[in-house]
């Protein structure tokens, strides 16, 4: 009778890792810390009110308001739920997606309609997803979530080679000076605007700060001129809200 007895010489720590079907075993001391703690978010309002169930330490991480909000001394933290009635489900999925997986889902199929010759009849509407997921996550004071959707804009307009137009209308009312958002859309009209767009009736009037940003931009640029890529053409933090926070990029956090 064959011996079954142990290997001795074949036993292999649990750390080494000589071929993928090994990959599956660990150690005990290296499995993640999963916090099984959750939180109900409810945004919306009526039949359209949905609802998402979050990890609670997912949101602490990416949002300073949720942090706040589930503190011991406010009624979130003993109710264990927060409501946005006036907010969108749809971009508010977008957050949530974003703090599980580092990334923005904004597009979909039917962002443009077309008529029967296949012509484009409507604006595309990803670019209002977008900037509705910005105003969010300053609301949120969620840093991470602005500037993983500022990327998704510098991703969009390079993917595509458009840009948006009339964003600052909604920007520029719900951030404050120092938004680097700000400085994209000032960036993006010194580099690609014309009279041709300008002469589409945007309402820039109406907007003095924009209108002043955009004038101190043009005035710098005139020194140089627009030599070489735009800025938005990188792929830096440059537009980033980290950088003047001290806080790490939400790159390194996935």
């Amino acid at each position: 009778m064959a011996d079954h007895g142990p290997a001795v010489n074949k036993k292999r720590g649990a750390e080494e890792d000589d071929g993928p079907k090994r990959r599956v075993r660990r150690k005990a001391s290296e499995a993640p810390k999963i916090i099984a703690s959750v939180v109900t978010v409810s945004v919306g309002g009526g039949k359209d009110m949905k609802t998402f169930i979050v990890n609670e330490d997912l949101l602490k991480t990416h949002s300073d308001f949720f942090e706040a909000a589930f503190r011991g001394v406010w009624k979130e933290a003993k109710s264990r739920s927060v409501a946005f009635k006036d907010e969108s489900p749809e971009v508010f999925e977008i957050f949530y997606h974003f703090v599980h997986t580092g990334q923005i889902f904004s597009s979909k199929d039917n962002d443009f309609t077309h008529d029967k010759n296949g012509e484009t009849t409507s604006k595309d509407l990803e670019w209002g997803r977008l900037c509705g997921s910005w105003l969010l996550g300053n609301k949120l004071l969620s840093t991470s979530f602005k500037d993983a959707v500022v990327d998704a804009l510098t991703s969009k307009m390079a993917q595509e080679e458009r840009w948006p137009l009339s964003m600052y209308t909604k920007v520029y009312p719900g951030s404050c000076a120092s938004s680097q958002i700000r400085r994209l859309l000032v960036d993006v009209v010194v580099w690609t605007w014309t009279i041709g767009i300008i002469s589409k009736g945007l309402e820039i009037k109406g907007f003095p700060d924009f209108l002043f940003d955009v004038a101190i931009a043009l005035d710098q640029t005139k020194v140089n001129g627009r030599q070489g890529k735009a800025p938005f053409e990188s792929e830096s933090c440059q537009y980033h809200e980290h950088v003047a926070e001290g806080k790490a990029c939400y790159r390194t956090m996935f």
